[in-house]
């Protein structure tokens, strides 16, 4: 006698002495030795059914295993773990998240089918995808899970994504990636962790991924492997999916294979038999009930765990769907349901009648999962706020194992399943529309009401939303298909809870924090129409209409974050507006909830700045701050500390670097007190520090803050492939570009572009970004065709995610028409500066500095034609606009007085140009003090106009003077250097003084050569002021081979067809 026959003899032997389970709570007379035999043999079952490899025999063992449990739930009232796990799923690289179904039946074909697809396909380059094809309740997962277990010693490795939608996908994607790389799970944007994933198992071999619930597969597509080296299984409702996958259709079960898993789920059949040996009476009626339930899989399985655990025949249940008042009903109509599914329906009401009929409170908590999304149902839900579900049930669930004993009864009949790992229930779509079909319109109001509050309840609170720390943001994660559910509801039903505005508040804040720009308008709309409305109802308590207007604050709030994340500011400033008067006129100060009045001031700064409204802008971040640093709430520094932040930013702006630097420093310490010194949060601290340094030149600083947030996001991500890994390359990029070690920048820029290729398709903004860096980078190389190619790469991303109006547009647009001028393209170029203008107009406002900043680039344009009319005006605005917005002050002021200048220098009207430079001069002077490189500029242009108006001796003092300035603030070997060399010598070239014009011409040449190498453009231009020297000294054969030298090397670097050649 084998291990087996000796556990089927032995249960065969105790259940002699056991009463019928029905009877078993009244029965008085078991002793202890029995109910301790019991669990004996229950640990037996599973331990004997974990280590065979047989599956015939498993599947015996488990069937003893849930008939032990039966008898344990009869003793207790509570049902012990019962399932046999495999030997696969012991495995630690399975990761299949359901027990093998022991009573799986039939569809071996289309397992053939399964694995010889992915064998057949082995020598193919192509990503093996196959999906499985059928309606709701066909069996598609069941059969994945089936492949799983029965190929697992195919593979290395199995995994499951869950795919209803890209909110539940995501979370199935950190949780496994939680699992295989959790060292690259750090990130708080889903989509870097699905990316990391996806790299992950393209460089592993042999493994299936099954991606369940796919009815949507665009959504997830970008995320899957597109490696050879694994399988992947997906699992979908829709046909129309990706043409390059192959498809295996899955329909209706055969009336044979029907009838096999009605009568194996009902216990009925141990093993596969003759149909002949079952009575014929019990044989004729489940082949009339499996031709009812249409050959479903789902039906037939939720019909035969009926039967089985009613312990009745096949005949009776039969009789009860043919004859019941409500089975005859839901057979007339169709109500939510498809037609396909219409005569399964009254299987699952007979289930829930019966479990009504045994514990009603476990019903209704079976009606109120047909109210939410059926995968991941928390448990949450249900025990954490028990009152919301009132009545009997609520009382239930204030026990401590009221939960537990609701949820055995409730699992019983196999409406709703139970994940204990995760503490997460499911149930099928097919059952929820069947029990929602029952429901009268008042029945569906209240479960809808009970359900918003419910998930409202455990959503995370909007300023806990608003810190983003990973923990929060997770949470959100894991609750957002029963918030996107309980909302959708409200579309279709008249609820007017104030809760449904909360949760849309702060769901709509979770989408947008997660980037969910569409999704977030959707429900950010529906929250403002939905204050709106019920501030406008009667008979409203003081209480309950401040609450109300503070929602629509919110609200409104939102919605304005969610226009100037997307650049519609001109549609975000009246929401920000009536947002922050709505809290003034309701949030005294010193109310405990006064701080959001201190948010909605930050906000407005923020857009103001944006703007180019500098001086309203500082005034809002003053007013915030004055109100962040009187909260108490430590939870609330945070708040403080961002005020700090993106003051320090627009100090930044404003060239006011020891302010910047001052409030920059401030965020940086609370930041640290707050989260610890290693936390990611502070690399973008270091980051704002080292934008400061490098703006001021002072480029060591900032390289040291650059590389210092580097290390720290290094060693907290430990890994590569993670956008704060490419922001800190983009930060060192720019910082080498400005000190023009073009080398290293492209080097830094290129290290960004790889890792947001690696994690983002091809058309993310982050990589337009990277190609907008590398454009302006080729740009200043004179490489204007790979830069125009880069910068058109750049608008072909933003044309797909941006609107048409987005100021990023015009940006591009006004760098294209600097390339197009370089390149001689004159109609070109005057076409996209106007068009740069015009949007930053249009998007912005006309006395934005950006505007100032394109008008004084367009005149720049006209002066190099010579078309001083045109261009006067366009500079006078800048000048004017500049003044208006920054105050007379400000150092923009000085490149303005520069730029007409200029324009009056060219145009030979002395006298207006050198009242421009000397107003400049003092300007800087007045600001900066005397030693700073902003003077020797200013310095030079005096000397330059001088130079031109023939005044030599007023001149030579001030390049000299310029030039003593560069060599005391920089290193030796500074390009700048060379820049005052050259300037000195045109001096004395003009003034005919040659002999003391060679020697700073060829120490000019030879730093230019020690810096950037022989192959430079800019060696060109040395060499060009040598040889001209030469010429106008009659030095004539020293001048030829460096004018020829020049030539070559600009053939050699922009190619013979350049303008600049001729």
């Amino acid at each position: 006698m084998n291990c087996l026959e000796d556990v089927l003899t032995d249960w065969a032997e105790i259940k002699k002495d056991l009463p019928p389970l029905l009877k078993l709570r009244s029965y008085k007379n078991i002793s202890e030795d029995q109910k301790k035999c019991l669990q004996d043999k229950l640990d037996e079952c599973i331990h004997m059914g974990s280590s065979t490899q047989e599956p015939t025999k498993r599947t015996q063992l488990q069937w003893i295993a849930r008939e032990i449990g039966d008898y344990i739930f009869g003793l207790y009232g509570i049902y012990p773990s019962t399932t046999i796990l495999p030997l696969a799923e012991q495995d630690q690289n399975f990761y299949v998240p359901y027990p093998r179904n022991p009573y799986f039946t039939g569809q071996d074909g289309e397992l053939d089918d399964i694995y010889s697809f992915f064998v057949s396909s082995k020598n193919s380059s192509n990503v093996r995808s196959l999906a499985l094809v059928g309606m709701g309740g066909s069996g598609k997962t069941q059969l994945a899970i089936e492949y799983a277990y029965r190929y697992s010693k195919q593979y290395s490795a199995i995994y499951w994504l869950q795919a209803d939608d890209i909110y539940l996908f995501f979370l199935s994607v950190s949780e496994l990636a939680e699992k295989l790389i959790p060292d690259e799970c750090k990130d708080i944007d889903p989509e870097v962790i699905a990316s990391n994933l996806k790299s992950h198992l393209e460089e592993q071999s042999g493994w299936l991924l099954i991606v369940d619930n796919a009815d949507d597969f665009s959504i997830v597509k970008e995320y899957l492997p597109r490696s050879d080296k694994g399988d992947i299984l997906i699992t979908t409702r829709s046909s129309q999916i990706d043409p390059a996958i192959h498809q295996i259709p899955i329909s209706t079960f055969l009336p044979d294979e029907s009838k096999l898993l009605l009568l194996r789920r009902a216990k009925q059949l141990k093993e596969i038999t003759d149909f002949t040996q079952l009575d014929p009476s019990e044989n004729k009626a489940a082949e009339e009930l499996t031709l009812q339930l249409g050959g479903l899989p789902l039906a037939i399985d939720q019909a035969g765990a009926y039967i089985g655990k009613e312990n009745i025949t096949v005949e009776k249940y039969l009789t009860r769907y043919r004859d019941t008042e409500r089975g005859k009903e839901l057979r007339q109509t169709r109500g939510e349901l498809s037609g396909e599914h219409t005569s399964s329906s009254t299987t699952y009401t007979l289930a829930l009648e019966q479990v009504a009929f045994r514990d009603e409170e476990a019903a209704e908590l079976i009606r109120i999962c047909a109210f939410l999304a059926p995968e991941s149902i928390p448990k949450r839900i249900f025990t954490e706020n028990p009152d919301i579900w009132e009545g009997s049930l609520a009382t239930r669930l204030h026990k401590p194992l009221g939960f537990d004993e609701l949820r055995q009864e409730a699992t019983r009949y196999s409406l709703i399943q139970w994940d204990s790992k995760k503490e997460l229930l499911s149930i099928h779509a097919v059952v929820q529309q069947v029990i929602r079909d029952e429901l009268s319109q008042e029945e569906k109001q209240s479960y809808i009401k009970k359900v918003i509050l419910a998930v409202n309840a455990i959503f995370p609170k909007e300023i806990e939303i608003r810190f983003a720390s990973q923990e929060i943001l997770r949470s959100c994660d894991r609750l957002s298909s029963q918030a996107r559910k309980v909302l959708s509801w409200t579309k279709d039903h008249s609820i007017t809870d104030l809760a449904i505005g909360n949760l849309m508040n702060k769901y709509s804040y979770y989408l947008i924090a997660r980037s969910r720009y569409k999704d977030a308008n959707d429900v950010c709309e529906r929250a403002v129409k939905f204050w709106r409305d019920r501030s406008t109802s009667q008979d409203l308590s003081a209480e309950n209409l401040k609450e109300i207007y503070l929602g629509l604050a919110s609200s409104l709030n939102n919605h304005a974050e969610l226009l100037h994340a997307q650049g519609n500011y001109r549609g975000a400033r009246p929401l920000f507006e009536e947002a922050l008067g709505i809290r003034e006129d309701n949030l005294p100060s010193g109310d405990r909830d006064y701080f959001w009045v201190g948010q909605s001031l930050h906000n407005l700064a923020r857009l103001e700045t944006d703007f180019g409204n500098y001086p309203r802008a500082e005034e809002l971040f003053e007013e915030a701050l004055k109100i962040n640093k009187t909260t108490q709430r430590d939870d609330l520094r945070f708040l403080l500390a961002r005020s700090y932040n993106d003051l320090a930013k627009l100090y930044r702006l404003k060239a006011n670097f020891s302010k910047a630097n001052l409030n920059c420093e401030k965020a940086l310490t609370i930041n640290q007190e707050i989260l610890g010194k290693d936390h990611p949060y502070i690399a973008s601290n270091l980051d704002n520090l080292g934008d400061i340094y490098k703006d001021q030149g002072r480029y060591h600083e900032a390289e040291m803050k650059y590389l210092q947030a580097l290390e720290l996001r290094r060693n907290y991500f430990r890994g590569e492939y993670y956008p704060a890994i490419a922001d800190s390359y983009t930060s060192l990029g720019r910082l080498y570009q400005a000190s023009r070690n073009f080398e290293k920048a492209k080097s830094y820029y290129d290290k960004a572009l790889e890792i947001q290729t690696k994690l983002f398709d091809d058309d993310h903004t982050d990589i337009a970004s990277s190609y907008n860096n590398l454009a302006i980078l080729c740009q200043e190389q004179k490489q204007n065709e790979e830069s125009e190619k880069l910068y058109k790469k750049a608008l072909d991303i933003y044309k797909k995610f941006l609107n048409c109006n987005h100021p990023a547009f015009a940006t591009v647009y006004n760098n294209l028409a600097l390339v197009y001028d370089e390149q001689k393209l004159y109609l070109q170029a005057e076409e996209f500066y106007k068009k740069a203008l015009k949007l930053y107009e249009d998007t912005l406002s006309k006395d934005h500095p950006l505007v100032a900043f394109c008008s004084a680039n367009l005149g720049l344009f006209y002066q190099k034609q010579g078309r001083y009319e045109e261009a006067e005006p366009l500079f006078k605005q800048s000048l004017a606009l500049r003044e208006r917005r920054l105050g007379e002050d400000d150092l923009d002021i000085a490149h303005s007085l520069d730029n007409l200048a200029s324009l009056y220098q060219d145009w030979e009207r002395y006298e207006e140009a050198e009242s421009l430079f000397k107003q400049a001069l003092a300007l800087r002077e007045r600001r900066l003090g005397e030693d700073d490189l902003d003077i020797a500029h200013s310095l030079d242009n005096l000397a330059s106009l001088y130079q031109d108006w023939e005044r030599y001796q007023e001149a030579e003092p001030l390049f000299k003077q310029s030039l003593a300035l560069r060599e005391q603030l920089l290193e030796e070997d500074d390009l700048d250097i060379a820049y005052s060399l050259d300037n000195l010598a045109s001096l004395y070239q003009d003034w005919e003084r040659y002999e003391e014009a060679e020697p700073l011409f060829k120490q000019s040449l030879a730093l230019r050569e020690q810096l950037l190498g022989e192959d430079d453009p800019d060696i060109a231009y040395s060499l060009d002021n040598l040889a001209s020297l030469y010429q106008d000294w009659e030095r004539y054969e020293e001048a030829e081979p460096l004018f020829k030298q020049s030539l070559q090397l600009r053939e050699q670097l922009l190619g013979e067809d350049d303008l600049d050649i001729a």
